[in-house]
């Protein structure tokens, strides 16, 4: 039997830090690798239709394609001290997900998922930008 598949919908700023891993820890707890193949858009960065869907600006397309080979999305928000958002691209897959009917959850900052049926406010793409130097100022103040 195939293994039933979750998507990792998070801030493509967190992609290969700690962060990211403790995140994907959480998430392990509600779905186990024994029965749920994670589905990281991170790990196809180098894929090469990725790679040209990018170029053509059209990285988001790509996700949501991998978005729909799921059944179901876990999403994290990006956290500054200020507070959390869902970033753009985040809240397109999400928006993707729930308009295919595939279940949607937030994993929570303590490891706890809530189960979402509606699209959360999200940011716009320059603001999402503008909230990832914030996060990358923050996270990297934390080593200082």
């Amino acid at each position: 039997m195939q293994n039933k598949k979750v998507y990792f919908a998070h801030a493509y700023c967190t992609y290969q830090y700690k962060i990211e891993d403790e995140q994907i820890e959480k998430l392990r707890k509600h779905f186990p690798e024994s029965a749920w193949e994670l589905i990281n858009p991170q790990t196809y960065d180098l894929d090469s239709e990725k790679r040209r869907m990018k170029r053509e600006g059209r990285s988001m397309e790509y996700c949501k394609k991998l978005v729909g080979k799921s059944n179901a999305l876990v999403f994290s928000r990006l956290r500054v001290r200020r507070g959390a958002e869902v970033t753009s691209g985040v809240g397109i897959e999400i928006d993707h997900a729930l308009k295919l009917g595939i279940p949607v959850y937030e994993l929570t900052e303590d490891g706890d998922l809530s189960h979402v049926h509606e699209p959360p406010n999200r940011l716009s793409y320059d603001d999402t930008i503008k909230f990832y130097d914030e996060w990358r100022n923050e996270y990297f103040e934390s080593f200082g």
